[in-house]
């Protein structure tokens, strides 16, 4: 999980509970990815269990919430990761990648 890492460390993500009624996105950071989950930090609490969508850049991750451990001035969540789903295509995000570049 080295790359994803790579790709996605130190970037602000948004998680957002889905479920009855979909909330507002909520700022994280993400502390580490493995190919099936996600360490997120947050300032407000997410249910646990609770289904989610997160976004980083232009992927959107769907997972459930597995664990919520409060800190002293954030929550550290683990997510389930269910499926990855990049809003580009790989030849898009390249083409745009070499024209920023």
């Amino acid at each position: 999980g080295g790359s994803l890492i790579a790709a996605f460390g130190d970037d602000v993500a948004t998680i957002r509970e889905l479920g009855q009624e979909t909330r507002i996105p909520i700022d994280v950071s993400i502390v580490d990815i493995s190919k099936d989950g996600m360490r997120l930090r947050s300032k407000l609490p997410v249910a646990c269990g609770a289904p989610i969508e997160i976004k980083v850049r232009d992927t959107v991750v769907l997972g459930s919430v597995h664990r919520r451990v409060p800190s002293l001035d954030y929550y550290e969540i683990a997510v389930l990761i269910h499926a990855i789903s990049p809003a580009l295509t790989v030849k898009e995000s390249q083409e745009t990648a070499a024209t920023t570049a």
